[in-house]
């Protein structure tokens, strides 16, 4: 329904309840190309309800913007935050494994950015991280 009056009439002669929504809006967005030998990775990570199945997906990118590789990856039971907290520690493991070292990552989870800068993650993922972060030329960019 997009409130015309032809709509509402519609909907009053035949006795119908309706429902707001909100109209969605089209935003341009930029990315910036990596330096040479830099990959740029998309991800992100959810789940269903916020104790529930989760799972993260990734892209990765190179400097020419050719499609390196494309994941995804189920968790099992799990949050919201957690999902993204393993999509960073599977992109930098699949990274390594592929000896790329030098790496963006670019996400809409801001908690899941300050917990990997200031180093306050779930204990599940410390380990796992250190062994990255020793390995990986990192940056976060936030979306």
């Amino acid at each position: 329904m997009w409130n015309s009056p032809y709509d509402l009439q519609v909907l009053k002669t035949l006795n119908l309840k309706w429902r707001e929504f909100k109209i969605a809006q089209v935003k341009e967005v930029f990315f910036d190309m990596p330096e040479q030998n830099c990959l740029f990775f998309c991800f992100d990570g959810a789940s269903r309800g916020n104790l529930g199945a989760g799972g993260f997906g990734f892209i990765g990118r190179d400097w020419k913007w050719d499609i390196v590789v494309a994941i995804t990856c189920g968790i099992g039971v799990s949050t919201n935050f957690l999902a993204e907290i393993m999509a960073v520690l599977c992109t930098g493991e699949w990274e390594i494994a592929n000896n790329f070292l030098k790496v963006c990552f670019r996400t809409d989870s801001s908690a899941a950015i300050v917990a990997f800068q200031n180093g306050k993650l779930p204990w599940i993922a410390i380990t796992r991280w250190n062994k990255n972060c020793n390995k990986l030329q990192w940056s976060f960019v936030h979306s």
